[in-house]
């Protein structure tokens, strides 16, 4: 995803001091040398009076990149012969951008206006080292976003203007160390030229901020088993890194599709212009050195682009291995849960063999301390009384009434659970064993018939029904979910 525009800055319509503009000249053997400072309109007037290959870097007045004001878009537009629309939100809050316009100035001069822009999503701060903790609230991820826009203008005059307008200072150093370290003159015939030589800081930029998250990756796969945060925290961390690592692979590919637009345009520029340039053999040899430069910056941009997309799977994995991890841990805690509920039912089994030991005793127990088992007093024919046990000669009616009473309880039980019980059970195991949505019908159904059949009255009325005889007539599936649905 792109910056939003309120990043990037609104266009500033009110007036204001114009920027200072740092400008760096190629001399004759390919050193390259500064120029004194001066500000933006004054430069813009004097540009294109000395020609030869300048580069020039405008700097906002405030450091935190507010845009430029309207007077210098216009001078910048007249002096490089861009569009108006370069300055729009649409184009400035892209990933990525490039443009080709060819005109002629004043003086007849075939002139080509390159415009390209890149965005780079990097890492502001390295991850803390191995050995420290994640925190327990949250590891903060800082990002920052470098925009590198080129207006490249070349009149075939052999005159090269390239304007870089508000980059960042490290990016405008990186492109300085670029060029000074090719000291190689410019080929002045082709327009690409210095886009090709600049284009190799774009793409140390692109490495730079891959590597950079890269760094937040290895630090959560090196911590996998030392670990001690929270899943919550870690997993909010690891999805925030994830945001920013799709960033950066959204950038490099648009980089991708920028480059090959260049290459586009300069095979067609190769194409018309390759019979001039056939002339000079030099000058086309140096054309020929400047494509074979920009294939091998598609290469280079190409492996890069590989390794953030290896990056992303490589967060990916990480993700789902953590959520892995936490998934086997509770499934631990199941397992311990349901060993305890184990011993519950151990125990619990202990109970009812004890009880069942001592039923028949507590039976034996309550049958004699009834009225029908006396202990009497009974006096003999010497007149000597003895203590006699005696039963009732009507301890019949305890097994008048306990007998028939208990083969009608175990009688109801058995057809309780025969008639009653075991089909209802046997459906629902049936139903849970499928996903069908006809089946979830049977099962509502099959629920609500015994609770309603006393009032006959239905909370669906006649399509409830309806939808259990679709069932039995064999109904298409997704006909019968839109009934009940439509219920």
């Amino acid at each position: 995803m792109s910056p939003t525009v309120e990043e990037l800055g609104d266009v500033v319509q009110t007036s204001q001091l114009s920027p200072m503009v740092q400008v760096w000249r190629q001399g004759t053997v390919g050193k390259w040398i500064k120029s004194a400072d001066q500000r933006l309109d004054a430069y813009c007037r004097i540009a294109l009076r000395n020609g030869g290959v300048q580069i020039a870097f405008v700097q906002t007045a405030p450091p935190d990149g507010t845009p430029l004001s309207a007077s210098d878009q216009e001078s910048l537009q007249q002096l490089l012969g861009i569009r108006k629309n370069y300055w729009s939100r649409v184009d400035r809050a892209s990933s990525g951008r490039f443009g080709v316009r060819r005109w002629e100035d004043a003086t007849g001069n075939d002139v080509f206006t390159l415009t390209s822009e890149f965005l780079i999503n990097e890492a502001v701060h390295r991850p803390p080292p191995v050995s420290q903790p994640i925190p327990k609230g949250h590891l903060t991820i800082e990002r920052k976003w470098n925009s590198v826009g080129l207006i490249t203008r070349w009149s075939s005059d052999g005159s090269f203007l390239t304007v870089l307008p508000m980059v960042a200072a490290d990016v405008q150093d990186n492109i300085l160390w670029t060029l000074e370290d090719r000291d190689e003159v410019v080929c002045h015939r082709d327009p690409f030229a210095v886009l090709a030589i600049v284009f190799e800081s774009i793409i140390s930029g692109y490495n730079t901020a891959v590597w950079s998250w890269r760094d937040h990756v290895r630090y959560f796969e090196t911590r996998r088993k030392m670990d001690d945060a929270a899943p919550e925290s870690k997993y909010e961390m690891m999805h925030e890194l994830a945001r920013n690592a799709i960033n950066c692979s959204e950038t490099v590919a648009s980089g991708q599709k920028v480059l090959e637009s260049i290459i586009e345009e300069h095979s067609i520029w190769l194409d018309d212009h390759g019979p001039k340039c056939s002339q000079d053999i030099v000058a086309f040899g140096r054309s020929q050195e400047v494509s074979r430069c920009l294939r091998g910056h598609r290469a280079l941009l190409n492996g890069i682009s590989l390794r953030s997309t290896c990056l992303e799977e490589r967060l990916k994995n990480e993700i789902s291995l953590a959520f892995t991890a936490v998934n086997q841990q509770q499934s631990k805690a199941s397992v311990l849960i349901a060993e305890a509920a184990q011993s519950d039912s151990a125990s619990t089994k202990m109970i009812s063999i004890l009880g069942l030991v001592f039923f028949p005793l507590t039976v034996v127990s309550s049958i004699f301390s009834t009225t029908f088992f006396t202990n009497a007093t009974v006096s003999d024919s010497s007149g000597v009384t003895n203590q006699v046990w005696q039963m009732s000669d009507r301890f019949w009616i305890y097994w008048a009434f306990s007998i028939p009473l208990t083969i009608i309880t175990l009688v109801a039980w058995v057809c309780y659970y025969r008639y009653i019980l075991r089909p209802k059970l046997r459906f629902q195991d049936d139903i849970l064993a499928s996903s069908s949505p006809i089946s979830q019908v049977e099962l509502l159904d099959h629920e609500l018939k015994p609770a309603l059949s006393s009032s006959r009255w239905s909370p669906r009325g006649p399509r409830q029904r309806q939808g259990v005889s679709d069932v039995e007539a064999g109904k298409d599936k997704n006909e019968l979910t839109t009934d009940c649905e439509r219920c």
